[in-house]
């Protein structure tokens, strides 16, 4: 989804907003040290837009169904690799949930995770992901959607993003999510004792207005005329939007005549609309990568930006390590 506002200066021929959507789920734990890798839904099993050589689990565990929903088949197969990571690592966990059909696990068998189901009616005011974290992620999402709808108007691009794009800047923004936020999220639920308690802080609030003030800004250099509240109301248009349902018999036979459909007409899993005449980008040489992080670094030189070059020199010495083992 995209704000409503746009630098063009006349309508544009053909534009309409993508029905195509997806669903994210998010695990974390109480401090904010184990930020597990974001889950995505999405409708195709390897859209046009993956190519032959983007592997999708290298930013997000990647599922796919007709409806792009969570599911209980999917919610068990995440719920098992969860716990098959607590046993290798030799910890032990108790995940808080919500009754929705999808979190089904009769006869799962776990040894090092816990389900806990929170009572019902009760989800929105003690669930830690409800109270502020599944927000602040979106914010940083959507400041990366605004900043590249900003980006491609004032190059003359099409106001595009495809579902490659959408796991990368998912990946970034579930690590943007801080744990000062994470922890005070938790705290306002009240749900931990007392001794085990997590100190809140005021530096998520401050966090959270300065990402909103930056989407406030990027919104209006789309369209000058966005009211105060345009963020805010930006960074929760989706809030009613299903991600999932009970699995009734219409349900299941919508599905199954879907996957029916796409098979019967040899349809590739082209969903995000890219263009088919678009060639597959060359892979990138390690040579060419190497070029590139220079460029980046007296970029950074240049600016004085510390934090941003020794990111950047790490990067290059693992690429530089790797060359040299490969040859």
């Amino acid at each position: 989804l995209g704000p409503s506002g746009t630098l063009a200066t006349a309508p544009v021929a053909g534009h309409k907003k993508s029905k195509e959507r997806i669903t994210v789920a998010l695990f974390c734990n109480a401090s904010g040290t184990d930020l597990r890798k974001p889950i995505v839904i999405a409708r195709a099993k390897r859209p046009r837009c993956f190519w032959k050589t983007f592997q999708p689990t290298l930013y997000t565990e990647y599922f796919s169904n007709a409806k792009a929903w969570m599911t209980s088949v999917i919610f068990q197969e995440i719920i098992r690799t969860f716990d098959r990571d607590l046993r290798f690592q030799g910890r032990q966990c108790i995940l808080l949930l919500d009754n929705a059909s999808s979190h089904a696990v009769t006869g799962m068998q776990l040894t090092n995770l816990k389900l806990h189901f929170l009572p019902p009616c009760t989800t929105s005011s003690i669930q830690p992901l409800d109270a502020g974290i599944i927000r602040a992620f979106k914010a940083h999402y959507r400041r990366q959607l605004v900043q590249l709808y900003v980006s491609c108007a004032e190059e003359g691009r099409i106001q595009t993003v495809d579902l490659c794009q959408a796991l990368k800047m998912i990946r970034l923004a579930w690590r943007n999510v801080t744990a000062s936020t994470v922890k005070n999220c938790w705290h306002h639920t009240g749900i931990l004792p007392c001794d085990n308690a997590v100190t809140a802080t005021d530096t998520d609030d401050d966090e959270d207005d300065m990402t909103l003030a930056e989407i406030q800004q990027l919104i209006r250099r789309l369209d000058p005329a966005a009211g105060p509240n345009a963020a805010a109301e930006y960074v929760s248009i989706d809030r009613e939007v299903e991600t999932m349902q009970e699995l009734d018999d219409d349900t299941i036979v919508d599905i199954v005549s879907t996957l029916q459909e796409e098979s019967c007409n040899g349809a590739e899993d082209d969903v995000d609309g890219q263009d088919k005449s678009e060639p597959e980008p060359a892979p990138v040489t390690s040579r060419e990568a190497c070029t590139a992080l220079a460029s980046a670094i007296r970029f950074y030189e240049g600016a004085g930006n510390v934090k941003a070059l020794d990111s950047l020199w790490d990067m290059l010495s693992e690429l530089q390590r790797q060359r040299h083992i490969t040859q």
